[in-house]
């Protein structure tokens, strides 16, 4: 029998550079919606989960959103989001997630069922690209049951797979190499600032058909119109984000706009 994969969407209204992200209007349809609607593409996913925090009503216009869309979700600690996943993991018996930060919403899909066969495959605890950088809005990582449950007793934070790549003599990591048409270090397409938002948006309204958009065409768009890319482009990563970046490949490149001032 196929051990069971699952995409959990990591969420809450609390953000402080862009508060509310997740439910944010884009083409008619929230920031979560997104995100659901492109995950309910990937092949051989087990299901899609949302990893909340216990806010109070903060959180709840993004809860009516989950039930809407007749998403599971968990409500857990703030800061800990290791806890959550680990509770969503005990909660349906998955033996991986795909884990997806709602800053994301033109992650690649094709990518992330590359993911899921490879698990199925050769049962690595963790799996990134290789070749193309996770910080730029357009790739996800892949984590196994036992390494959050491993993790979760040492560290306790937001960032999911810290403690893995700090310490990769206790797992399999496994590299995945991404087509060189997509990696593109130039065109930040995350969703985290104002200016992020204006950016998503433009690309939306352009190419957006109430289905997910392909990676591929959302560049064709953008070098169509290189006059977009400068929108966000002067905006930078957490000191987290970077944090983890460097462990798994060295500093971003002067060219990608998103280095530490």
């Amino acid at each position: 029998m196929r051990e069971k994969v699952i995409g959990v969407i990591t969420a809450r209204m609390s953000s402080q550079r862009l508060p509310g992200k997740a439910m944010k209007d884009i083409a008619g349809k929230s920031a979560f919606a997104h995100h659901v609607e492109r995950l309910s593409s990937v092949e051989l996913l087990d299901g899609i989960y949302l990893a909340t925090s216990s806010d109070g009503v903060k959180n709840l216009p993004l809860i009516e959103e989950a039930e809407r869309l007749g998403v599971p979700y968990y409500e857990g600690e703030k800061e800990d989001v290791l806890e959550r996943h680990e509770r969503i993991i005990g909660m349906t018996g998955a033996a991986a997630v795909i884990r997806v930060t709602c800053d994301m919403p033109l992650f690649d899909i094709p990518t992330l069922t590359q993911y899921i066969q490879e698990f199925h495959d050769s049962r690595p605890h963790y799996i990134y690209p290789v070749n193309c950088n996770l910080l730029l809005g357009t790739m996800c990582e892949l984590i196994s049951s036992e390494a959050i449950q491993r993790s979760h007793r040492f560290y306790r934070g937001p960032a999911l797979a810290q403690y893995i790549v700090e310490n990769p003599a206790e797992f399999e990591m496994r590299e995945v190499m991404i087509r060189n048409d997509i990696c593109r270090t130039d065109v930040r397409l995350d969703l985290d600032y104002p200016e992020d938002l204006e950016l998503i948006r433009r690309i939306y309204e352009a190419l957006y058909k109430d289905k997910p958009i392909p990676l591929e065409e959302v560049y064709e768009f953008l070098d169509s119109n290189p006059e977009l890319i400068s929108i966000n482009k002067f905006r930078v990563h957490t000191e987290g984000n970077y944090y983890a970046h460097r462990l798994l490949y060295g500093p971003l490149s002067e060219g990608s706009g998103d280095k530490k001032p």
